[in-house]
């Protein structure tokens, strides 16, 4: 551990800013290929390709999400959230020194993939390291601080790819990564992983070191809970069929527990909100659709800059207003927003393909409105929601589970959008993708809860049946009297 001297505020901004930059990789990967398809579309280019080959470098990133949330359940309860954290880092910046270095569309085609499943991995890490390592107080404003850094890499790259060629903007990515892997290494273990593992002395002096000495009764509940997760394991015969009779009955037990499925399918819905609001195409189809509504007479430079400005500096903002405002209700208002937003293109779009109506002026402010509504809603609530929602015993299989769909949904939009684009029209999209947001909107107004200034151990409880807490609360004393 490091930063010995400074104040727990301090220590916990060290363990986001390490994780935090290993999430920016999400804005620079997806940013990328906005800039790099028109680069590889140019005669002069090395690297020839064709529509398919761009779909497949937009789209592929997506399938090794899948794989990385996946694996990412077994290295973060096996190994710790830091080593996980290790594994993803080192193996986005080998990606980025191979981009460097290729010289055909197989080569980038296969970095693209392993670029997703390190981003699959950190997916599913960063919201868990960050709400397991701050204090309530804190942790929606460094929460939001994910969504900020994914719009800071959105923004270095189409600035960078704007101005230098795509092999160049690598090497400034690769930098970034071999700068965060440093930083990773000096980054404590998660309080709540020790506490599972049983080594609850650790996980009291990391606990301390992050918090101070005012949060104490946050790590003895989690190790009250880590102690019945641990008597349930113990409890098990070392018999191979017992065991694998037990596993099916575990399972069919897991299923039915509302702390494991309720916070899984309001995840799932949180995803398909944040990405059916348009930001992952926004990102990587942003000079197609900039022309598209703006026209190609446009400066397309200064409007792709100008848009990842704006959403960084509304993602700002939304940093300071998640530490006042309530998130369930953010949540619901920044959708009404960006529903009205997808439809007001999609109308302005059908209008300007009929010929009834064209203002390259006021298209572009409507996908600003569009970006703003992202960028204050959808964006950063995702990664608050998602790292405040699971239970201490299932976080691991819960994140990569929930995740999975996300790999699934980004893979689905960025590989159709090209097709839909061509067949129903921008306007057909954002119609289309407005009315998924109505079903997501309605699902949550009716099951999330309010999870702000509460502690993770509350939020959990709240999922739970009034049996599970009962048992909490006759094992309490129990620790006490310890």
């Amino acid at each position: 551990m490091a930063c010995y001297g400074f104040s727990p505020f301090c220590r916990q901004c060290f363990v986001v800013i390490g994780v935090s930059i290993n999430l920016s990789q999400y804005g620079m990967v997806f940013g990328f290929t906005g800039l790099l398809l028109p680069q590889l579309q140019d005669p002069a280019s090395s690297v020839t390709i064709d529509q398919d080959g761009e779909s497949w470098i937009a789209a592929l990133p997506s399938l090794g999400l899948l794989v990385g949330n996946m694996i990412i359940p077994t290295i973060m309860g096996n190994l710790g959230r830091k080593r996980a954290n290790i594994i993803s880092i080192t193996i986005m910046t080998v990606c980025w020194s191979c981009i460097i270095i290729a010289n055909n569309l197989t080569t980038i085609l296969i970095v693209r993939f392993f670029q997703g499943v390190s981003l699959g991995m950190v997916n599913s890490l960063s919201p868990i390291v960050i709400g397991e390592c701050t204090s309530p107080k804190n942790r929606g404003a460094f929460l939001t601080t994910l969504s900020l850094v994914l719009s800071i890499g959105t923004l270095l790259v189409h600035t960078a790819a704007s101005f230098l060629s795509w092999r160049e903007t690598a090497t400034i990515c690769t930098a970034i990564t071999a700068f965060d892997l440093v930083l990773i290494l000096f980054a404590p273990e998660s309080p709540s992983w020790l506490a599972v593992k049983g080594r609850y002395n650790e996980a009291r002096n990391v606990f301390r070191w992050l918090r101070g000495n005012d949060e104490d009764e946050e790590i003895e509940r989690i190790i009250e809970a880590s102690v019945v997760t641990l008597r349930e394991t113990n409890a098990k015969s070392n018999s191979f069929v017992l065991n694998i009779k037990r596993t099916i009955i575990d399972f069919h037990r897991t299923m039915k527990e509302e702390s494991f499925y309720k916070p899984i399918l309001i995840a799932v819905h949180v995803y398909t909100l944040g990405t059916f609001s348009g930001v992952n195409i926004l990102t990587s189809y942003v000079i197609l659709i900039t022309k598209e509504i703006a026209g190609s007479e446009i400066n397309m430079p200064i409007a792709v800059i100008t848009l990842a400005v704006q959403r960084l500096i509304t993602n700002a903002v939304a940093v300071v207003l998640m530490k006042k405002v309530k998130r369930r209700t953010t949540l619901i208002l920044t959708t009404i927003m960006n529903i009205a937003s997808l439809f007001a293109v999609a109308g302005y779009d059908l209008a300007k393909t009929c010929n009834l109506f064209e203002n390259s002026l006021l298209g572009f402010l409507l996908l600003h409105i569009l970006m703003f509504s992202i960028s204050l809603g959808a964006l950063p609530l995702t990664f608050i929601i998602i790292g405040e929602l699971f239970s201490l015993k299932y976080r691991s299989i819960s994140a990569g589970l929930s995740s999975t769909s996300l790999s699934v949904l980004f893979f689905v939009t960025l590989k159709t959008f090209p097709c839909l684009f061509d067949n129903i029209g921008l306007y057909g999209t954002f119609f289309l993708y407005g009315c998924v947001l109505v079903y997501c909107l309605i699902v949550l107004w009716a099951f999330l809860p309010e999870t702000k200034d509460k502690t993770l151990q509350e939020i959990e409880e709240g999922f739970k049946s009034k049996s599970q807490n009962v048992e909490l609360k006759v094992l309490r004393p129990l620790m006490d009297s310890k």
